[in-house]
C-alpha cells in the first residue's frame, strides 16, 4: 500500500522544476503535507468540494507567477431541512440550570458555561426561583441586549 506521499511526491529535479531551496522539499513540508491529505481522505465527497472551494478562495501567499490549471471546484448541495434539522439535532446541549443556588458563586459558573459571562452585572444578586421568572422583555430592561444571548438565557430557563 502506498503512503500519500507516495502518490504526490515532487517529480526529480530537471532544470525547469529545481530550486535550491525548495520548501516542498523539506521534512516540515512532508509533514504537513500527509496531515492536509489524511485530513481530505476523511472527508465525504461534497465535504472535500466545500473545503477546496474555500482553500482556493485563500489569497496566495507565493510570489509564483505560475497558475495552477486543471483543479476543478464544485460547490456543495444547498442544504435540505431534514440536513438542517440533523446538524441542529447534533448540536451540543445546553447547560442546565442550576435549581439550587448553595454556591454564592453559582450565576458567575453558570453564565460562563453559556458564554454569557458578560451579563454576569446585568443578573447579579439574583436567585435561580427570580431569574427563572424573566420573560424576554424583563431581560431587555436588565441590560441583556442581544436577542440571542435573551433566547439562550430563557431556553436555559426552561429546561
Amino acid at each position: 500500500m502506498s503512503s500519500h506521499r507516495d502518490r504526490f511526491s515532487t517529480a526529480a529535479p530537471t532544470p525547469s522544476n529545481s530550486r535550491a531551496n525548495s520548501p516542498a522539499r523539506s521534512p516540515a513540508f512532508a509533514d504537513e503535507l500527509d496531515a492536509v491529505l489524511t485530513w481530505f481522505s476523511a472527508l465525504s465527497g461534497p465535504e472535500r468540494a466545500a473545503a477546496l472551494a474555500s482553500i482556493a478562495r485563500l489569497p496566495s501567499s507565493s510570489s509564483s507567477s505560475h497558475p495552477v490549471h486543471g483543479v476543478v471546484v464544485v460547490a456543495p448541495p444547498p442544504l435540505r431541512s431534514r440536513d438542517r434539522a440533523s446538524i441542529a439535532a447534533r448540536a451540543l446541549p445546553l447547560p442546565v440550570f442550576p435549581r439550587d443556588a448553595g454556591d454564592p458563586r453559582w450565576l458567575s459558573r453558570w453564565l460562563r458555561s453559556l458564554r454569557l459571562h458578560k451579563y454576569e452585572r446585568c443578573l447579579g444578586g439574583m436567585r435561580p426561583a427570580e431569574l427563572l421568572e424573566l420573560a424576554d422583555e424583563d431581560l431587555r430592561r436588565l441590560g441583556v441586549d442581544t436577542v440571542g444571548a435573551r433566547n439562550k438565557l430563557l431556553r436555559c430557563c426552561k429546561s
